[in-house]
Parts: structure tokens; sequence; C-alpha cells
């Protein structure tokens, strides 16, 4: 079954010239199954991407628990944004901590293991360690969610997704 819709085979016995039955087999509504197979097949990367993205909001949101702030600049300047760079697609998480004059703080916050943050929970590692947390949940769940598509005969994925997606060629990930 696909969507709401089930497809019977008709089974009919003609015979022939010499009174032999000859067995075969029709399918009524190929077109139609084909149609739909390809609407739903088609739909798949954007259900891909649209996991994803709440994957890296996911880590975006646990990552502000742990940036280092005193003034809240840098944990204001965090966040999720999609990429394609035509061989790869996916979101990129980052915090842009640099200065007026250039200085990357930001990258420096988050590298350099000696320094003291005194807010409790902020430290090192504030986008890596939530990173870290969550990357092998992200294949298991987009499968189980695609799966679930499918078993609940969903009648239009398509429609559910976002129209506005390109190609995306193969799916990645990476920090900015």
């Amino acid at each position: 079954m696909v969507g709401q819709d089930a497809y019977y085979g008709n089974v009919s016995y003609p015979e022939d010239a010499l009174g032999a039955q000859i067995g075969s087999f029709k399918l009524e509504g190929a077109e139609e199954l084909m149609k739909k197979l390809d609407d739903y097949v088609g739909a798949l990367p954007d259900v891909v991407m649209d996991r994803l993205e709440l994957h890296a909001e996911k880590i975006h949101s646990d990552s502000e628990d742990e940036v280092p702030w005193d003034t809240t600049h840098l944990m204001q300047t965090g966040g999720v944004e999609q990429f394609n760079d035509g061989e790869t697609a996916g979101f990129e998480i980052g915090y842009n901590g640099l200065t007026e004059d250039g200085y990357n703080y930001g990258l420096r916050q988050h590298e350099d293991l000696t320094l003291h943050h005194p807010k409790p929970g902020t430290k090192a590692k504030f986008l890596e360690d939530p990173f870290n947390r969550q990357k092998d949940l992200v294949i298991p769940d987009i499968v189980s969610y695609v799966d679930g598509l499918f078993q609940a005969g969903v009648p239009s994925m398509s429609g559910m997704m976002r129209s506005t997606r390109a190609n995306l060629g193969n799916l990645g990930g990476r920090f900015i």
C-alpha cells in the first residue's frame, strides 16, 4: 500500500487456441503508483534536510547554555545556516566572534582550554561538545523518520516539505 490507495492485481485465465488456460496478471493503477513513488522519492532530500536542520538547531540551542559570555555579544552572534556548495549540503552551526579589528575572540574562547569562564556552565568547546553529544543520533533519527512516513502511508510527503530546496548533492555538515 502506498499512500491511501491500494493496488490489486487481477488474475485471468484466458484459453488459448487449443483450449488450455494461460495465466496473466494485470496491475491496475501502476502508472498512478509510479507517479506517487516518484513524488515520495523526490521529496526525500527535503525530508532529510528538514530533519538535519532540527538537529543543527538542537546543537545550537545546547551550545547557548555553554558559550562563555560577559556581555552576551558572542552568544548573540550564534546561528544555523544552510549551505550547498554543489558537492555537499547541510547546515553550518557557529558563532561569529570577530572584533572590529578582525580578532576572532570566539575561536579563542572555543579552543583555548586554559581560559577561565566565570559564569556557571560556560566553557571552551561550547559548540564541539554539543555536536559530539548529538552526532550519533542524527542518522538513526532521519532513517526512523523517513521509515515512519512510509509506514504511515503519508498521502503527500512532498506537500509537507519546503518547495524552495534545490538539488542537494551529498549531505554533510561542518562548523564555521
